[in-house]
């Protein structure tokens, strides 16, 4: 009897509960890969298929949704934060329209909510997001857009503000039963407060208005392309299998989007869903991983309108050959694995924390591969 034979005997007869607690916190992750058959992979950045300047476009979103602010106050509509990330916004990508902006929960005893990202739509051609539109539109020829964004850890000590810190730290605490998707293995616990925080009013209120918005702007190309577009019924409706999601973070935001993406792709298998982080975390254990795997790479791997490889993990290598800090925390926290697929960048920082910069590290690493 092999030893993945063993551990479902003794599963059956002591309890499966009993047995995960034991695999959990006495078997080494590399023996539990072996006789669960996991195993995590590489691709070079040609192997995402996806152009690298839209990775670039994706790597300065989750930049700029820093911008959103973090305390409750910096919540108002005509706060100084989201007045800055909408000008940002505007001068970067043109042809972008944040649908809203969305709070949640981050701290260690008493979680407290603020600003946490956004969710923005583009309906253009291909590789005009950041030019102004001047012409006709044939609704065909656009892609319609959805970008769901996590922000980042803000270690604003300074400001005495230190909830994003306080959530981080969680991952040494017991992980919780993940409760989202299939309800597959344990998760860290902060990052799971903070994605079911923000659950509701991201997938349930903001991701059906981002899809309205795009439905309504296919309309309108529709209709201004003249009446050979509209002749044929409902070809003024936008099917859902033609909106693009991307679900994009960096650090503890990718960790709190890897969980959005699991979750979408278990909900609504039909979106086909694509995660991009930068800098992520391990979020879970191996379970989880297998799990993340099969809805997220098994069921379809590529994008089938795209083509681009839907769970895209991007990690900085420092100048030095270490691996930006953060993505190589599995190395220092037991029974953390992290989700597939991973796309090594190298990095001119000098340093694994400098190698973890979204804005120093990764953007210039990633428009370095693009010339």
């Amino acid at each position: 009897m092999d030893l993945g034979e063993t551990i479902k005997s003794a599963s059956r007869a002591f309890g499966k509960a009993a047995v995960q607690e034991v695999e959990t916190y006495l078997v080494p992750v590399r023996l539990q890969k072996l006789y669960k058959g996991y195993r995590l992979r590489d691709v070079p950045l040609s192997g995402t298929r996806m152009p690298v300047d839209f990775l670039i476009t994706l790597a300065q979103l989750a930049d700029h949704i820093y911008l959103t602010g973090t305390k409750r106050a910096q919540s108002r509509e005509n706060s100084p934060f989201a007045i800055s990330l909408r000008a940002e916004l505007g001068e970067m990508f043109q042809n972008y329209m944040q649908i809203d902006r969305f709070d949640a929960a981050t701290g260690l005893f008493f979680e407290t909510r603020g600003p946490f990202g956004a969710v923005v739509a583009s309906a253009v051609p291909p590789g005009q997001e950041g030019l102004p539109v001047r012409r006709r539109i044939h609704p065909s020829e656009a892609r319609y857009r959805l970008f769901l964004i996590f922000r980042g850890t803000v270690p604003a000590i300074g400001d005495l503000y230190t909830d994003d810190l306080s959530t981080d730290a969680k991952t040494a605490a017991p992980k919780l039963a993940c409760s989202i998707g299939n309800r597959a293995g344990e998760v860290a616990r902060g990052f799971l407060n903070t994605y079911g925080s923000c659950r509701s009013e991201v997938v349930d209120r903001l991701l059906p208005r981002g899809v309205a918005f795009l439905r309504a702007q296919h309309r309108k190309f529709a209709e201004a392309a003249g009446s050979g577009s509209v002749r044929k019924p409902g070809s003024t409706f936008l099917p859902l299998d033609r909106v693009e999601v991307y679900v994009v973070g960096h650090s503890l935001g990718g960790a709190v989007a890897t969980l959005c993406a699991y979750d979408l792709a278990c909900r609504f298998p039909q979106l086909n869903p694509v995660l991009v982080t930068f800098g992520s975390p391990p979020v879970g254990n191996l379970d989880f991983a297998i799990d993340f795997a099969r809805v997220m790479i098994d069921r379809q791997e590529y994008h089938p309108r795209t083509g681009y490889l839907r769970s895209i993990r991007v990690v900085a290598r420092a100048a030095d050959g270490k691996l930006d800090y953060v993505s190589a925390l599995p190395e220092r926290l037991p029974n953390y694995i992290h989700v597939n697929t991973r796309v090594l960048v190298p990095s001119s920082a000098e340093s694994r924390w400098g190698a973890h910069s979204i804005a120093d590290s990764y953007i210039p690493a990633l428009q370095s591969r693009g010339r």
